[in-house]
């Protein structure tokens, strides 16, 4: 194999990484618009039926601020850091 050659193959190889990257990208912005409309259905439906609480196989999609307790577990845990 002459240098020509191996040249034309680390272009070949660098074009199909570039290639693949450039699709996952395109993949995953389309995967999360897809996401963001599913979420933002998901609440607007349980505002309107009175829900809470919606919980999917990822964890909440939607919650009532009143449910959050998040800034209260920092507190505890900032508390147990003194």
């Amino acid at each position: 194999q002459g240098p020509a050659l191996e040249g034309k193959i680390r272009s070949l190889q660098k074009f199909d990484v570039d290639s693949r990257k450039e699709l996952k990208g395109k993949r995953d912005q389309e995967i999360g618009k897809i996401l963001s409309e599913i979420e933002k259905t998901v609440e607007k439906y349980a505002k309107a039926n009175g829900y809470t609480l919606v919980f999917d196989n990822r964890g909440i999609i939607y919650g009532q601020k009143s449910d959050d307790i998040t800034d209260e577990i920092i507190q505890v845990l900032n508390r147990g850091k003194r």
